[in-house]
């Protein structure tokens, strides 16, 4: 989500977010397979490159403040916790709604039309 959005970083992060919705709950349910894993390996390196394109850092920063008061909390699970608030926010402010559709798509809501079926997809059960 940036307004700094171009050709190059769209195209990064959208083939992020395609692999990682597709490939985290095979990844998550079996360790040992090795296609899953690649290609989560393949979306979470690209997503920071995407990021560092576009300065979409916002998230991670208060991830990374939430992980140092507990210790214990792995930066992929704050990350989890906050994102369905941090895009709803953005969402209601109408910020990057065609961003927020494509997103959507991405992660297989071939219909998607409306920037809250993000949200939809990102909570949805695999």
């Amino acid at each position: 989500m940036s307004n700094g959005v171009n050709i190059l970083s769209e195209t990064i992060a959208l083939s992020c977010i395609e692999n990682i919705a597709k490939y985290l709950p095979r990844a998550v349910n079996d360790g040992n397979d090795l296609e899953a894993r690649e290609h989560i390996a393949y979306g979470s390196t690209m997503a920071g490159i995407s990021m560092q394109l576009t300065s979409t850092t916002a998230q991670h920063s208060m991830e990374h403040a939430m992980s140092a008061y507990h210790h214990n909390l792995p930066h992929g699970a704050g990350l989890i916790m906050i994102s369905k608030a941090f895009a709803e926010f953005f969402i209601e402010k109408h910020a990057c709604d065609g961003q927020f559709i494509k997103m959507a798509k991405a992660m297989g809501m071939e219909h998607a039309g409306k920037p809250e079926d993000f949200v939809t997809a990102l909570v949805r059960d695999k």
